[in-house]
């Protein structure tokens, strides 16, 4: 008889025990779901996150690929036009000097706008300058080109950082805003890179 209590005891304290087991059980599993999901969403994050920077530091190479490339093709460019040397001193320096004046309106028009679209309509502002370079005939056009590339490169010099600051999280803020520094640089590496190739397939006299 006693032993029959004792196993009656056993079990409903088995019975008692089972609820709560299979409740921590059922916790952990949510917890490590949550967790997965988590880790995924934060995955997906980091991958926009690195897209978004990626094109805003883009914006960047632009001045560093003009400066590059520039050096190059102002040969061939005096052969076609036949510059003077204030005439090329002022296409070359015309696409900072603007860029600068366009560095002021910068602000004022991401602030607008806002910073995704102003970045976009710098990219097309250099897009079309960088058109009108290419389809020159003559000395005008040509510094035209100059004139609406540099506006671009300048907006953008001051839309770009401000909206890779924005969208960074602070545990990674400076380390993000550092790809607009080595943009500019790796734009001048391939803006030289391809001044080389001019040079090699359009010899200057």
């Amino acid at each position: 008889m006693n032993s029959e209590h004792f196993e009656t005891m056993a079990d409903n304290e088995d019975a008692k025990r089972s609820p709560n087991q299979s409740d921590a059980s059922q916790m952990y599993a949510s917890i490590n779901i949550e967790h997965r999901e988590t880790n995924a969403t934060k995955e997906k994050t980091n991958r926009e996150l690195i897209k978004l920077v990626a094109v805003a530091a883009t914006t960047a190479a632009t001045l560093g690929y003009d400066v590059g490339s520039m050096a190059g093709a102002i040969g061939p460019i005096d052969n076609e036009f036949d510059l003077s040397s204030i005439q090329k001193e002022v296409a070359l320096g015309s696409l900072n000097f603007i860029a600068a004046a366009g560095a002021l309106i910068g602000g004022p028009c991401s602030d607008r706008f806002g910073r995704k679209f102003t970045i976009g309509l710098t990219c097309w502002l250099f897009l079309v300058g960088t058109v009108f370079m290419v389809i020159a005939t003559n000395y005008t056009v040509l510094l035209l080109g100059r004139c609406v590339a540099g506006l671009g490169v300048g907006v953008a010099f001051i839309a770009a950082p401000v909206f890779i600051s924005e969208v960074s999280p602070s545990h990674m803020r400076g380390e993000l805003n550092t790809t607009f520094d080595v943009a500019i640089n790796a734009g001048i590496l391939l803006g030289y890179i391809v001044s080389y190739l001019v040079q090699i397939i359009v010899p200057t006299s």
